[in-house]
């Protein structure tokens, strides 16, 4: 009786030659109906071959673990699974809890680093909901005696607060009528069905858009765009899958009957060949025949068998490539055309957000791509020019402030020659970057999908009027923000009070139209007839309720609360005044300092309270060093709009964190690797171009402004801002 092996959960297994053995094209390795084998026989060389077994059943001493050791680890494992986020609530405020009971000058900016921490990592590690989390700062604030509870509810909705709610509004509009599904089809019909060309489309104009408006409305205005472009792209993408499915699945058929016919009779592969041999060969002697013939089937044999199976990991590879829309079957691998419609019939009512379920993981990730060129591409392009920001706006204030009846060089065409070839390079390599992480797997365009795309959009019904209509509220809005302080011709907000009127101002009065103006055309001829009972406007309160992201909103207000406790707590002056130790470095290295620091803190706080903020410290500090204080001021504004980590570091990025698609986790892996390449061309700028447009080498005779105005950094700030009436409404881009 053959040795067994100590492997008891293959009692039956046992040895066969190798060369009896034929690759099976079926996963499937029927290793049960095996005879016993030697113990000596090495098991894992013997199925390597054609096995999908786990990798544990080859491991016996893992086998041999005690069930109830099993048990415990797997039932520990659950524990710490079930939990981690419930522990992560817990621990963090202990462990950061020693802030609280630090030295006394100190005590309220320590505690309000103690919120910063504890919001940041709630963010970070997704432990609650984010709107929930950003609520935090209406409780600790209050309780920890940083500001008023009063004060800090103020803080939540402010001018820019109802920028992005009449933005978002707009948006929502616009999905409605659905516009954007005929403004989706045209780009993908313009740009091909290459998701890397597409992702270059949606930069292009996002970036383009943002220089002029401003990058929240922006952002509100391409999401819903792009997310018809991705639902349009996958559901093309799959119909013509499917059809290249079927038909590897005919080259399937035809491996398994070939396979099947040289292991039931190998010789039968080798007749045809036989019969083809010369004439002579039949007059040699039958030994030598007989040898003749056995080589030459050992030949066959080797010949057919990997060409075989050099078809079969074609094939294979073929499928990996078709990953299966889900159904709702066990098997994911089997859909007829019928299932399959009834699928995309189903998907034109679905959100982005409900279609997720269906992605398969190359979809998904290029969809995440797609979200994040957006709101990223938004940042960037605002940096292009002075009015596509709040921040460089900052940048004009402080200068007007801190060297009153000066020219320092800075107006609007010599800021777009200094910053639009920067934002064109940062917006290739972001591309680029996406690119490499998003895209790498993503389906890959062909003219079949391009052509269905095309035809698509042909097919598409005649312009309704609901789309015109949304159109022109759409290009109004357009041009009351262009036009409302140009900063190139007077606009037309001085015909108003200065300051008095905004760009929220504009976004409310289009949405306030949208409610008012008729889905469908009125028809005047039967006016007062029963049949003509009106329609609904172009925006209705229950489409609000049903698709405004109001999570969003308390998102972002729980960003300005932040930013509102940084500068209350004076937190912002303490950082600032560390920044007075750079006096003794190398004056690149001062700025290459200045630039990390204010892009790890746009990140949590409002990108225009870090500029108003740091532009006066970085002005001091390069007039201490008779340093032109535009080499350290222009990086530090400019750097104050690569926000790209966290949803909450500005509205565009929150806008696409609302669409429900993007992890934080996502955003802040690219916004790392995209923060370096922009902090890196932001200094290359400043040194090839910038120090030759601005003369940075020599110090100015403006800069010399009168000694008394601030006698030390510290001092100097606080006239500074007591004054600025930006920092005081916390605005963001």
């Amino acid at each position: 009786m053959p040795e067994r092996s100590k492997l008891s959960i293959f009692p039956r297994l046992g040895a066969f030659p190798r060369e009896n053995r034929v690759p099976s094209l079926s996963t499937r390795a029927a290793v049960t109906t095996i005879p016993s084998y030697p113990a000596s026989l090495n098991l894992r060389s013997t199925l390597r071959f054609r096995t999908n077994a786990p990798a544990c059943l080859f491991n016996y001493k893992e086998h041999r673990r005690h069930p109830q050791q099993a048990a415990m680890g797997r039932s520990i494992a659950a524990i710490i699974r079930d939990f981690q986020e419930t522990a992560v609530i817990l621990m963090v405020p202990f462990i950061a809890s020693p802030l609280l009971f630090m030295d006394q000058p100190n005590e309220v900016k320590l505690k309000c680093c103690y919120v910063v921490i504890i919001m940041s990592l709630y963010w970070v590690f997704e432990v609650l909901p984010l709107a929930i989390t950003a609520l935090v700062p209406m409780v600790l604030f209050p309780a920890l005696g940083i500001m008023k509870s009063e004060a800090v509810a103020k803080t939540y909705l402010p001018d820019t607060g109802f920028l992005f709610i009449g933005g978002l509004m707009v948006a929502v509009a616009v999905e409605k009528s659905n516009l954007h599904t005929r403004i989706a089809l045209l780009v993908l019909s313009l740009v091909g069905s290459d998701p890397r060309f597409i992702m270059l489309g949606f930069m292009s104009v996002t970036a383009f858009l943002s220089m002029w408006i401003s990058n929240t409305a922006t952002a509100a205005l391409m999401v819903p765009i792009v997310q018809s472009v991705i639902s349009e792209l996958v559901s093309n993408q799959r119909s013509g899958e499917l059809i290249e499915r079927q038909h590897l699945a005919s080259r399937r058929r035809s491996i398994e009957g070939r396979r099947l016919s040289m292991t039931r009779d190998p010789a039968s592969l080798i007749d045809q060949q036989t019969a083809r041999t010369d004439a002579s060969q039949s007059l040699l002697p039958e030994s030598e025949s007989r040898r003749h013939l056995m080589d030459h089937e050992e030949k066959m044999a080797a010949l057919c068998s990997p060409s075989i199976v050099r078809l079969e990991k074609a094939v294979e590879e073929a499928e990996n490539h078709l990953i299966p829309f889900p159904a709702q079957g066990e098997n994911h691998h089997v859909m007829t055309r019928i299932q399959y419609n009834d699928q995309l019939e189903q998907s034109d009512n679905m959100t982005l957000k409900d279609m997720m379920k269906y992605f398969n993981p190359r979809e998904l990730q290029m969809a995440k791509g797609f979200l994040v060129s957006v709101c990223y591409a938004a940042n960037i392009g605002g940096a292009a020019t002075i009015t596509g920001t709040a921040s460089n706006l900052v940048l004009i204030g402080q200068l007007e402030k801190i060297f009153p009846g000066v020219d320092t060089g800075i107006n609007f065409v010599s800021w777009i020659i200094f910053a639009t070839p920067m934002a064109f390079v940062c917006l290739v390599l972001t591309w680029m970057t996406l690119c490499f992480l998003f895209l790498r797997n993503a389906p890959k365009g062909s003219a079949t999908v391009s052509m269905k795309l095309k035809d698509k959009y042909r097919r598409l019904p005649a312009v309704s009027f609901a789309e015109v209509a949304v159109s022109c509220c759409f290009g109004l809005l357009l041009f009351l923000w262009i036009f409302r302080d140009p900063k190139v011709v007077p606009g037309f907000g001085e015909y108003f009070k200065k300051g008095y009127v905004t760009d929220a101002t504009s976004a409310v009065f289009i949405v306030i139209i949208l409610f008012v103006l008729p889905e469908k055309c009125p028809n005047f001829q039967k006016m007062g007839s029963k049949k003509n009972k009106g329609t609904k406007g172009l925006l209705d309160w229950a489409t609000i309720q049903e698709s405004f992201p109001w999570s969003v909103v308390l998102l972002l207000g729980g960003g300005f609360a932040l930013a509102a406790g940084v500068k209350e707590s004076e937190l912002s002056q303490t950082i600032g005044d560390l920044l007075s130790s750079l006096g003794g470095l190398d004056k690149f290295v001062a700025v290459t300092i200045c630039v990390v620091i204010t892009i790890g803190l746009t990140n949590v706080c409002s990108n225009t309270v870090v500029a108003s903020i740091f532009t006066p410290i970085v002005a001091e500090l390069a007039r201490s060093l008779n340093i032109n204080p535009l080499l350290f001021m222009l990086p530090v504004t400019v750097a104050s709009s690569f926000a790209f980590l966290l949803p909450v570091a500005t509205p565009p990025n929150a806008i696409v964190f609302g669409a429900g698609v993007v992890d934080v986790k996502d955003m802040a892996f690219a916004g790392f690797f995209v923060s370096i390449w922009c902090a890196l061309c932001n200094l290359a700028n400043m040194w090839l171009l910038a120090n030759r447009w601005f003369d940075l080498d020599t110090f100015p005779a403006w800069a010399n402004y009168n000694e008394e105005l601030a006698g030390n950094a510290t001092s100097f700030l606080i006239n500074v801002l007591s004054d600025n009436q930006t920092v005081a409404i916390l605005t963001t881009n």
